[in-house]
């Protein structure tokens, strides 16, 4: 098994600025190195930002988003290594391709690769389908197997146009 890490060198403000995700040179060079030897390959990703793994995400057997660990690698490799399990969902939808950086759940054309709040874990679970409008907690999302499982619920909120739910109140004068 080869656990391969690949992404981003440091980088701030507009010194990291680029108008192509795709994942760099370096990167592509050791996996293909790892997957002309033909080794089961495990895939973790250090980045600041999802990059384009459209076209390689089948030659690999898992691929995790780590993010900037810091120096917080030793978790990384406790959930690599089951001692933890998954429990991280996207904060952002990650891009098929540069065309769809920027879209956003609700665009007309939303099929990213990974959608906004995706994650696995090594539990299976079931989840609480989308509703548009909730009023209520659902009751039944939780845990279909014997492995223990963590997991954050995620609350979608939408933003309204001024003055759809607010009565306006006058006082002196004012408009509140």
């Amino acid at each position: 098994m080869a656990i391969v890490i690949i992404g981003e060198t440091p980088y701030a403000e507009g010194q990291g600025d680029v108008t192509d995700l795709s994942l760099d040179h370096e990167d592509c060079a050791v996996l293909d190195r790892v997957k002309e030897a033909g080794i089961p390959t495990v895939v973790i990703m250090v980045s600041g930002r999802p990059r384009l793994v459209t076209d390689r995400l089948e030659e690999w057997d898992a691929f995790v988003a780590a993010w900037l660990p810091g120096t917080e690698g030793a978790g990384v490799a406790d959930v690599i290594f089951g001692d933890y399990d998954f429990t991280g969902k996207l904060p952002c939808t990650w891009p098929a391709d540069n065309t769809q950086v920027g879209m956003n759940v609700g665009d007309d054309d939303y099929n990213p690769l990974f959608p906004f709040g995706y994650g696995l874990t090594y539990a299976e679970t079931a989840t609480v389908p989308a509703q548009t409008m909730v009023t209520t907690a659902p009751s039944q999302p939780g845990n279909r197997s014997a492995r223990r499982a963590h997991g954050t619920g995620r609350l979608l909120v939408r933003s309204f146009p001024p003055g759809l739910f607010r009565t306006p109140v006058t006082a002196g004068g004012f408009l509140f």
